[in-house]
């Protein structure tokens, strides 16, 4: 209490002054309360569900097999792969045949074991191949390539390069020279079975001038260039003053050269009288290709 009031404050030496607490009148200390966890309750009923949300955009699939069917495979866009075990990719491919393989945009491979790549190509002959824009294999085990050109079904084994052409014989090299809207050319072609080679053109040769001929010397040692030759029999001796026939002179730089054999003996096929080759017909058995189920 107060001892003292002065002016209803207190004053500098004024104290404050209380009963004093016995200590021993002051209790135990408890220990803390331990921590406790209450259980947790039942779960509620579920709510109702709230409204579905707005549709996202259809996925788009890029890669597609079947694994029925080989494990054949289109990829890209529009491919079609229904072949066994056949590949198609990129744009709008087909491979249809099995085994076989499309590639590039708008190209079928329709032959068994086929390859179709470029821009419109078809490849429909077995183990055939097509490239290039508009080409089409249509013989088995051919080959085409540039533009618009067409090895026949009838030419197996044939390949045909360049624009605007077909081939016209089988096994053989065609390069395609035609017109886009008239007749389909071939400048070139190396015919396999005879070996023998058209030119719509010229042979151009910037060093050579000559013809010649080959022969067989009488001793079959080389005559060298320059020296003049006569006929011995079927061979050839160098000339000297007492021949009244010369053949030639042997050349050092011919432009061309008949009666040559640079790729095989020369008696190496039968011919007649006239030094035709004589041809026979045989017959190949037809081989099947067996497919795995």
């Amino acid at each position: 209490m107060f001892s003292e009031k002065k002016r209803k404050d207190l004053i500098p030496d004024n104290f404050l002054s209380a009963p004093a607490l016995d200590p021993n009148l002051i209790g135990p200390t408890f220990p803390p309360i331990p921590s406790f966890t209450l259980p947790t309750g039942s779960t509620g009923p579920t709510g109702p569900t709230g409204d579905t949300g707005p549709t996202g955009p259809t996925a788009t699939i890029c890669i597609r097999t079947d694994p029925d069917n080989g494990c054949s495979v289109a990829e890209g866009s529009g491919t079609v792969a229904s072949g066994f075990a056949s590949h198609a990719e990129a744009c709008n491919t087909q491979a249809i045949g099995d085994c076989s393989h499309a590639e590039g945009q708008f190209a079928t491979a329709s032959g068994t074991a086929s390859h179709a790549e470029g821009f419109q190509t078809t490849a429909s002959g077995f183990a055939s191949h097509t490239e290039g824009s508009g080409t089409t294999a249509d013989a088995n085990f051919s080959h085409t390539e540039g533009i618009n050109t067409i090895v026949d079904v009838l030419h197996p084994g044939s390949h045909i390069m360049g624009k605007n052409g077909t081939t016209r014989s089988s096994f053989s090299w065609h390069l395609a020279n035609g017109l886009a809207v008239g007749p389909s050319l071939n400048s070139a072609v190396i015919e396999g079975v005879t070996g023998n080679l058209y030119l719509d053109g010229v042979v151009i040769s910037p060093n050579a001038a000559d013809y010649a001929e080959m022969f067989e010397t009488i001793d079959g040692n080389l005559i060298d260039v320059g020296y003049f030759v006569t006929l011995y029999g079927e061979k050839i001796r160098k000339a000297n003053a007492n021949d009244d026939y010369i053949l030639g002179v042997v050349s050092a730089t011919p432009a061309m050269i008949a009666d040559a054999s640079d790729l095989r003996w020369h008696n190496l096929f039968v011919r007649d009288e006239w030094g035709r080759t004589q041809y026979h017909e045989v017959v190949v058995p037809e081989k099947k290709m067996a497919m795995e189920e």
